[in-house]
């Protein structure tokens, strides 16, 4: 009787746990709102992961769950959506994103160094959505985070590095 009760147990915690986790990706709002918000978790650095937040902040958004780990980001100061088309299930937000700077530099002993300068000032990301069970998500593009100079200087600090970019 005993081994009823807590497999009943365990049986409702999981499915309360998955209720609450399905319904964090069921967050409603229109295309751009979607953008908006896997933006603003991916400039705090929800898909760095670890001590920079969750990434399933920034996947509740998408119809991929997660990713690999990320080599790559480039810090922005900012964006703007600029424009937006919506055809029945579907939906492009264009962003345009303002950089200062790209990847980690790394030296022959493969330390970083520094980062790497942008190669523009502004890049222009087209994301594509679908609408899936009421619910804009967001199907591309894959992309490498785009993290803010704050989570940078934190991501920095925390492994005693540089912010300065390097010629």
């Amino acid at each position: 009787m005993k081994k009823i009760i807590i497999s009943i147990l365990i049986i409702i915690a999981i499915f309360c746990l998955w209720k609450f986790v399905f319904s964090r990706a069921i967050k409603e709002g229109s295309p751009e709102d979607i953008v908006q918000w896997f933006i603003e978790a991916d400039l705090s650095g929800a898909r760095l992961g670890g001590q920079f937040g969750n990434p399933s902040d920034a996947f509740s958004y998408t119809i991929w769950q997660g990713a690999p780990g990320y080599d790559e980001w480039m810090v922005v100061s900012g964006y703007s959506i600029k424009e937006t088309e919506i055809k029945e299930n579907e939906a492009e937000v264009e962003v345009e994103f303002t950089c200062l700077a790209g990847n980690l530099e790394y030296n022959n002993e493969g330390e970083a160094i520094g980062i790497e300068q942008c190669q523009s000032e502004k890049e222009t990301v087209s994301f594509s959505l679908v609408k899936k069970n009421d619910a804009w998500k967001i199907s591309s593009p894959h992309f490498v985070p785009h993290i803010s100079k704050e989570t940078a200087a934190k991501f920095f600090e925390a492994n005693n590095l540089s912010l300065e970019t390097s010629n």
